[in-house]
């Protein structure tokens, strides 16, 4: 009889499963008359990446009696044993940290809700110090992020200025003899703790304010009629192993839903909402019922794209914490900008293939590894940012729904989990865009960073030889980061400038410029808000964090300003 009873089990279990996923994107789900329905809050927010964080951090100061519900999927939170606090990651800055812990860090960043990394998000998926901190002025954070003390400051105090914000004195958050100071859109404090801003604070009611947190997955927004108002969000709670569980669900919005989830996300919600271009809603079989047709919904996307380049350090160069950026250029709204990392981070965090090269021949060549590790050490990967022009269109396809799918479709499971399609062939280098690299490349090639005085010994012209040789043989591409497909730091020796220079950095913007009005608001959709860079027509100077940190509380402004007196 036993057998016979698990038969049983697995095929009520089994008849579970695929009733299930007759719904895979809970359609049929409106929380009418508490069906489905797990909470109803004053606003409903999706994403929890920088804009998210801003768009909450703002409104619970300005209004605290309203209630949130944040609703947050996040990537892979099963490696970080989310949501609990990581307080084992501080003293080496990233370094060394097994790689399981570091799934999400490598992943793209419009895989996931947010629009960023475990090390560069603004929401939920902070690493988090153990210890109490006050709350951080983001207003703050942005006006100061960041000023160095050199003649480049100017650049950087007028480009804040123009977004009309007062400048203010940069934090101490970390210096050193040099006299550096690292952006605050990194979050080290002056103890080398990493990434503490939002997260604790902003997840959980306090006694002046409610907000509920759900780790959960948003499949599309409820609106009155299918085709009016915003009145919530459906979707599927997600356990943390990552896991969808519990079936479809409801959150209900009694002002607002407020979508947050970065250019892709905000883009497939919409789409998946009834609301984008017919071809698209088309091709992912949305209900007719639910159309509200806008041509405009992910047209005009800019990406910010990256010229690297390798440069041996002076020997007093820490190779650890990620240094200022300094503008080289700002013309037309585009940004210019070169930064450095330490090598050595840089290759042990982002690249899992040099990941596990370095930890597993250590043990087996250490004098080749202790020979490795003398040069990375002393060198940086150094890079100029271009934002492109909004010239990017999102294309939606067919897509399988995640988790809902029958165990079976998983084994045929799209690697785009959105289901979207970005093409930015049409990206080149202009003249004026050649050169300003050029240009911002030569203070690079005379050695050392802008705000350091070269201190070329014999550690450093042994190191430059070993980079020049290198480059010259090709090696150099071997180590090249997971971000980069160009990495050639002899390049920039003459005035060419080609397309091949540029890969990716994932900072897009743009995509619902046209789709809002100047409240923020979904233009035909009343109570439906977008809070992230999608609506940005272009990107300004500075981190792209604090940008659309910045961006989501003035959505939050707006949003309150909406409200009157009366609410």
């Amino acid at each position: 009889m036993a057998p016979m009873k698990y038969l049983v089990l697995f095929l009520a279990l089994f008849a579970a499963v695929a009733n299930g996923n007759n719904d895979p994107q809970c359609r049929g789900i409106t929380g009418d008359n508490g069906s489905h329905a797990i909470g109803t809050a004053d606003v409903v927010l999706i994403g929890s990446g920088p804009a998210g964080a801003g768009f909450l951090h703002r409104l619970v100061r300005i209004r605290p009696d309203l209630s949130v519900i944040w609703i947050e999927k996040g990537q892979d939170f099963k490696a970080l044993n989310w949501p609990e606090q990581i307080t084992d990651v501080d003293a080496e800055v990233l370094t060394n940290i097994p790689r399981k812990k570091l799934k999400h860090i490598a992943g793209k960043a419009w895989n996931n809700f947010g629009g960023g990394d475990a090390a560069n998000s603004g929401g939920a998926n902070y690493l988090v110090s153990d210890e109490p901190y006050d709350p951080v002025d983001v207003f703050e954070l942005r006006n100061h992020s960041i000023i160095p003390p050199t003649k480049t400051s100017e650049r950087w105090v007028k480009a804040f200025e123009s977004t009309g914000f007062k400048e203010g004195p940069p934090p101490p958050i970390k210096t050193d003899d040099k006299d550096i100071v690292s952006q605050p859109s990194s979050l080290r404090t002056e103890d080398g703790r990493n990434r503490l801003l939002l997260a604790d604070d902003l997840r959980y009611s306090t006694e002046n304010r409610k907000v509920t947190y759900a780790h959960a997955r948003a499949a599309s927004v409820i609106r009155e009629g299918n085709t009016g108002r915003a009145i919530g969000v459906r979707g599927v709670r997600i356990d943390h192993a990552q896991d969808e569980y519990g079936g479809c669900v409801a959150w209900k919005a009694n002002l607002a839903v407020v979508l947050a989830g970065g250019v892709f996300n905000t883009f497939d919600l919409l789409v998946e909402t009834g609301i984008g271009p017919e071809k698209y809603l088309k091709v992912r079989e949305v209900p007719e019922d639910w159309w509200t047709p806008n041509e405009d919904v992910g047209k005009g996307v800019g990406d910010e794209h990256s010229v690297v380049f390798v440069g041996a350090e002076p020997e007093t160069a820490d190779p650890y914490g990620a240094q200022p950026r300094l503008i080289a250029e700002d013309t037309n709204g585009s940004a210019y900008e070169f930064w450095t990392k330490g090598l050595k981070t840089w290759l042990m965090v982002r690249t899992h293939r040099n990941y596990v090269i370095w930890t597993g021949l250590r043990f087996v060549l250490k004098p080749i590894v202790k020979f490795a590790g003398w040069f990375l050490q002393g060198s940086s990967m150094w890079a100029i940012g271009v934002f492109s022009d909004p010239i990017i269109e999102l294309e939606a396809i067919a897509k399988f729904r995640n988790n809902t799918w029958s165990p079976w479709g998983k084994f045929n499971y799209n690697k785009n989990k959105l289901g979207i399609i970005i093409d930015d062939s049409k990206i080149t280098a202009t003249d004026k865009m050649c050169k300003a690299i050029n240009r911002s490349m030569k203070p690079m090639k005379d050695g050392g960073r802008l705000q350091n005085k070269v201190k070329a010994g014999v550690g450093t012209r042994n190191r430059r030889r070993l980079l020049w040789l290198a480059t010259k043989t090709g090696i150099v591409n071997i180590i090249k980061p997971n971000l980069a497909t160009f990495w050639n730091a002899d390049k920039f020796t003459g005035k060419g400038c080609s397309t091949d220079m540029f890969a990716s950095y994932y900072h897009y913007y743009g995509g619902n410029a046209k789709v809002v009005d100047d409240s923020y608001q979904v233009k035909g959709t009343p109570g439906l808000l977008i809070s992230d860079a999608s609506v940005l027509e272009r990107l300004v100077a500075g981190p792209t964090s604090a940008t659309s940190m910045q961006t989501g509380m003035r959505v939050a402004d707006s949003f309150v300003a909406s409200l009157g007196d009366d609410s």
